[in-house]
């Protein structure tokens, strides 16, 4: 039985291996400046606002667990993709899918912010 998990284990690290070897060097870096994009994406808590000019440029909302460093990253991404440097009115909806029995980092939590560029840089 040992083995057969050994040999499964080699073959999928062969598999992610190779997935990781059709990226091409600029793919690479485009991956990595995007990365670099994201995590410069602001995030305000409520009750706060930027004290820059913005446009806002719309809703972003995810699902995620309570960890307040997976929720900020989950914003930072769904914002990014939008093409945002910040997200303001961050809403939590912690009632959503709540177990008695599971700890609050395993709690799902519905979270809603608007996604805002800066109006005062060109691009």
């Amino acid at each position: 039985m040992g083995r057969a998990v050994a040999a499964v284990k080699r073959a999928l690290l062969v598999l992610v291996a190779a997935g990781c070897a059709h990226q091409t060097p600029e793919q690479r870096e485009a991956e990595l400046a995007r990365e670099r994009r994201c995590a410069a994406v602001e995030i305000y808590p409520p009750g706060m606002s930027p004290a820059r000019p913005y446009r806002v440029l719309g809703p972003v909302g995810v699902s995620t667990d309570n960890l307040s460093a997976h929720r900020d990253r989950a914003l930072r991404d769904s914002a990014c993709a939008l093409g945002a440097d910040a997200v303001i009115d961050i809403h939590e909806d912690a009632t959503a899918a709540q177990n008695p029995y599971a700890s609050s980092a395993n709690q799902s939590v519905e979270v809603s912010g608007t996604a805002v560029s800066w109006s005062d840089t060109a691009r």
